[in-house]
C-alpha cells in the first residue's frame, strides 16, 4: 500500500491498484519481469530506506527527487569506497557532475520544487549524519553485477583506471 502513490500510472498499475484491495496479490514470472539488483554487499534501495522514515506526499517528493536523480540503490549515490554520500547526489546534481551516466531511460521529471530537494537532503542527513558517512559502509562489488549506474575511478596505487 505504501507504494501505490510512487507507482506510475499504466494498464498493470491499474489492475494492481484494484486488486490489492481484495486481497488478491498479483504475481509475475521472473523470465517477464526485469528487476534490478543490488550491484554490492550490503546495497539496498533508496526508497526502502525512505519508506521507513516517510510516508504519503513526503516519500512521494523523495521519489521524484531520485527519479530527477536517475537512481536506484545505495551505490548509485555513494562514494566508490562505499563509506559516504557523494555531495553531487546530496545537493541534488545530475550524474554528469558526479563522473557517472546511467544504462537505462529514465521517464522525464522535469523541474523540482525546492522545498522537494530540501526534503531530499533532510532524509539523506537524517539517515547519514552531516558528514553524509553511511551508517555501514558497502562491502565488495559482486562479480556478476549487472551496472545500472557506472562510474569510472583510479587506483593510483596499481595505476588503474
Amino acid at each position: 500500500e505504501k507504494w501505490n502513490p510512487l507507482v506510475t500510472k499504466s494498464w498493470i498499475s491499474h489492475i494492481w491498484q484494484e486488486c490489492q484491495p481484495q486481497g488478491i496479490e498479483i504475481q509475475f514470472h521472473p523470465k517477464c519481469l526485469w528487476l534490478p539488483r543490488p550491484v554490492r554487499e550490503g546495497d539496498c534501495c533508496i526508497m526502502e530506506i525512505a519508506a521507513s522514515r516517510y510516508d504519503g506526499s513526503q516519500l512521494y517528493q523523495i521519489n521524484m527527487c531520485r527519479l530527477a536523480l536517475q537512481v536506484t540503490f545505495v551505490s548509485d549515490i555513494a562514494s566508490v569506497d562505499g563509506r559516504r554520500i557523494l555531495l553531487a547526489y546530496y545537493n541534488g546534481k545530475r550524474h554528469s557532475e558526479s563522473g557517472r551516466r546511467t544504462r537505462l531511460n529514465w521517464p522525464p521529471v522535469g523541474d523540482l520544487p525546492k522545498s522537494w530537494w530540501k526534503l531530499w537532503q533532510e532524509f539523506i542527513q537524517g539517515w547519514c549524519g552531516s558528514a553524509l558517512r553511511l551508517p555501514g559502509p558497502l562491502g565488495r562489488w559482486y562479480s556478476d553485477a549487472e551496472m545500472l549506474t557506472q562510474c569510472c575511478f583510479f587506483l593510483c596505487e596499481r595505476r588503474l583506471v
